[in-house]
């Protein structure tokens, strides 16, 4: 797009009647480094209380992905 093409009227328009800020929304996302510590304590204690199952065999899997199919 060259300047003869750009309309600064589109831009302002666009702001002034269609763009909505959200406001605090958008600050939602960041967490507090004492509400990340403890999600990591949380992940580190469900590790510990539940410990990985061992890996399924392909035969296994097909046969409950069968199952649940039917």
């Amino acid at each position: 797009m060259n300047e003869k093409e750009f309309d600064l009227g589109i831009v302002k328009r666009f702001f002034e009647h269609d763009y909505h800020d959200r406001g605090l929304m958008k600050w939602q996302g960041f967490y507090l480094s004492d509400h990340t510590a403890a999600l990591n304590q949380q992940k580190i204690q469900d590790k510990q209380q539940y410990p990985p199952k061992p890996q399924q065999s392909l035969n296994i899997v097909g046969q409950i992905l069968s199952t649940a199919y039917t």
